[in-house]
């Protein structure tokens, strides 16, 4: 699924080097268009439906050379508060997202939190689907 779905991200079409270590993120869905739609107000974004090897893919909408990922929703990939903790870019403004969130009411699993040396801050939420998200950004 990942090689497949590499394949059509754009900073891959001109098999420039990637900037980045990690390249795709996938996020577990158990109900697709419920995690778009709380995702989308989450991060005040678009999403786009793609099917790639055969699964319909939500994927985030990033610049040309940005590390990118999706929702997907398959028997394969089930939602865990227990596994890697992805963090998505909050800006303009972490409160912002976190408002969203309680909009949303999505459970606040660690509020917003400075980081050292200008880094910013961050927050722990667990999104529609089970999932332990982290936002981050480098404004309040």
């Amino acid at each position: 699924m990942l090689s497949a779905a590499l394949r059509h991200h754009r900073f891959m079409e001109n098999n420039a080097p990637r900037p980045n270590r990690i390249v795709w993120v996938e996020i577990p869905t158990k109900d697709i268009d419920r995690a778009e739609a709380s995702y989308s107000k989450l991060l005040d974004s678009t999403m786009f439906r793609k099917t790639v090897a055969g699964q319909e893919l939500s994927v985030f909408t990033t610049p040309t050379g940005a590390v990118g990922g999706a929702l997907i929703q398959s028997e394969d990939h089930l939602p865990s508060e227990h596994g890697p903790t992805i963090f998505l870019n909050a800006d303009p403004s972490l409160n912002a997202a976190l408002e969203r969130a309680w909009d949303l009411g999505l459970k606040v699993l660690q509020p917003a939190t400075e980081l050292p040396a200008a880094m910013g801050r961050f927050a722990v939420i667990m999104d529609s689907e089970g999932n332990r998200i982290g936002l981050h950004s480098v404004h309040a």
